[in-house]
């Protein structure tokens, strides 16, 4: 983690979320549950039964099995494990994730109180010459997941250009993975990114692209933000 003053760092938002920023607004970060928490904390699984009547997950999972065991195999009964094990899969995700999200606090509080917190910064992208890089990647990987899974909060996005004044943490990318390790595993991971070192020894991103050349950096900030310009993001070679 280090201290800044006045330098530009680019924000991906989604105008239905949170705060409605325009150019000249001055805005202190790091106060408030930011949209990605909320998003985690918000997700539910349900699934129709086929009678109209909405499960979540688990239960009716549970619910399948019996069938399973008590039925003979058919075309109907196929399309509903698809179905079952589509929604397990994508629960799954989210609960890893959600829990990936509390160790990581939890080893933050710890041991790296000053630093800006997962659950109230600003994920930020530096001006720097792979600005338009990380940029495609964010906007395709992590923002695109949050789209697909949140349909009220639209597709329209847009790209701050911002004037920082604060504290700001970078670490990587490619440590933030999603799978069943154990919580122990979870924590020295965390360690990791709190530390700010490579991701690399982990497995690639699933569904991401991988940038061999370093890993894919993640800025969080905390502090004094002003907006510059709003932009249009198809001035980084993005589709609004």
């Amino acid at each position: 983690m280090k201290t800044i003053e006045n330098e530009i760092f680019y924000h991906i938002h989604n105008p239905k979320i949170g705060y409605q920023w325009h150019k000249g607004d001055k805005r202190i970060i790091g106060k408030e549950i930011n949209f990605y928490t909320k998003h985690l904390r918000d997700i539910s699984r349900q699934i129709e039964d086929g009678g109209g009547n909405r499960m979540y997950v688990a239960n009716f999972s549970s619910a399948m099995l019996n069938k399973i065991r008590q039925a003979k195999p058919t075309p109907f009964l196929f399309q509903e494990l698809m179905t079952v094990s589509h929604e397990l899969r994508k629960s799954l995700g989210l609960y890893l994730e959600y829990t990936r999200e509390m160790v990581f606090e939890n080893v933050r509080r710890e041991k790296f109180p000053d630093y800006p917190s997962r659950y109230t910064a600003l994920f930020v992208i530096p001006d720097y010459e792979k600005t338009k890089r990380d940029m495609k990647f964010y906007w395709k990987t992590f923002l695109g997941k949050i789209n697909n899974e949140r349909r009220d909060v639209g597709k329209e996005r847009y790209i701050l250009k911002l004037k920082l004044t604060g504290k700001i943490h970078n670490s990587s990318a490619l440590l933030l993975q999603n799978d069943t390790f154990s919580i122990n595993k979870l924590r020295d991971i965390a360690f990791d990114y709190w530390r700010g070192k490579s991701g690399k020894r982990l497995i690639k991103l699933q569904g991401a692209p991988y940038y061999p050349d370093k890993d894919i950096p993640e800025y969080l900030f905390e502090g004094k933000a002003e907006v510059l310009e709003v932009l249009s993001p198809r001035e980084f070679g993005l589709n609004s």
